[in-house]
């Protein structure tokens, strides 16, 4: 006599202690850590630029008795910037979707984490295209980018006299030391593998201790107040197409080595700012905003998510560019 098997009477249950989402970590995104965002009510304005030359030119004079002072003043300007339209994107959930969802799926905040990955990622391809790019820099020794004689992941290459070559012309030609160092992950893991940091790391720490080379570790080496690493990705290709296109959103074989305010200021310089349209309604200090909202005639629920922010390159001779690191 037939008698009824596991399969038939078992019927899956979903886990609720686990699931599988690819969500990036938050610290992969480099565009909120290198340079300050300031606040702007408006979606465009202007800012004081005081071109640097006058205020480094050794012009003070004997004055005799009786006689005046030698004197003069500074050239002044306005820059203006403009924050383009708004980047947005959203996700609906539609009632009946919505009634048979089971744990551990919860829609709204699974649709909130993706929305807000959306509004990362589009904030990290605009830093790139606004700071993380060649032909713009041009606080290095020869005013362009900088490829290495011997790439630094080749034996012999010496990427420590590399990097102190161009904090010293940065220095040089605008009176501040460079303090951050932006890497793509390929320079990361060859600057981890070469031989001259590894030796100076080696010798630096514990006796008998494992050379560990973190970005802590190279931000003390090369002598910057820190070291990141751009190594958010992303799917270039469209969503019907396959396999997916995978890369880097920075790129590989890049270097950036800047001087970044800590904070706007009067008088501050700063390699670059990100002016985020805090006016725009509802918007959050980083221009951006994350609503949700019903859409009736759909019967669904819109998850929507909104940036409104520019990356303005506002001195390029406070920053030194690499190429062809890698």
């Amino acid at each position: 006599m037939a008698q009824p098997t596991s399969t038939d009477v078992f019927y899956s249950i979903p886990l609720t202690t686990m699931s599988v989402a690819f969500i990036q970590q938050a610290t992969d995104f480099v565009a909120g850590q290198v340079f300050p965002t300031l606040p702007s009510e408006k979606q465009g304005a202007a800012y004081a630029y005081y071109p640097k030359e006058a205020w480094f030119r050794n012009e003070a004079k004997p004055r005799g008795p009786g006689s005046e002072s030698a004197g003069g003043g500074f050239p002044f300007q306005w820059k203006s910037y403009f924050i383009p339209t708004p980047l947005a994107w959203h996700q609906d959930i539609n009632d009946q979707t919505l009634a048979d969802q089971m744990p551990p799926v919860n829609l709204q905040a699974d649709a909130t984490r993706l929305v807000t990955q959306k509004l990362l990622i589009a904030r990290e391809v605009l830093w790139q295209q606004g700071f993380f790019t060649t032909s713009i820099w041009t606080g290095s020794s020869t005013g362009a980018d900088i490829t290495p004689s011997t790439k630094w992941s080749a034996a012999g290459s010496t990427p420590i006299e590399d990097v102190e070559a161009q904090k010293l012309a940065i220095k040089m030609n605008t009176g501040y030391w460079p303090n951050v160092m932006v890497l793509t992950p390929d320079v990361f893991i060859d600057l981890k593998e070469n031989a001259e940091i590894v030796e100076r790391i080696k010798y630096g720490g514990n006796p008998g201790a494992p050379a560990v080379v973190s970005m802590q570790a190279l931000a003390q080496l090369f002598g910057v107040d820190k070291v990141l690493v751009a190594s958010a990705t992303n799917v270039t290709s469209q969503e019907s197409v396959t396999p997916d296109t995978w890369s880097f959103i920075a790129g590989s074989g890049k270097a950036l080595l800047c001087y970044a305010a800590p904070e706007p200021g009067i008088l501050t310089p700063s390699a670059g700012y990100h002016f985020a349209w805090t006016g725009y309604v509802g918007a959050g200090a980083e221009g951006n905003r994350i609503k949700s909202f019903r859409i009736e005639q759909l019967e669904s629920e819109r998850i929507e998510g909104t940036l409104a922010t520019v990356p303005v390159q506002v001195a390029p001779e406070l920053g030194a560019f690499f190429t062809g690191a890698h």
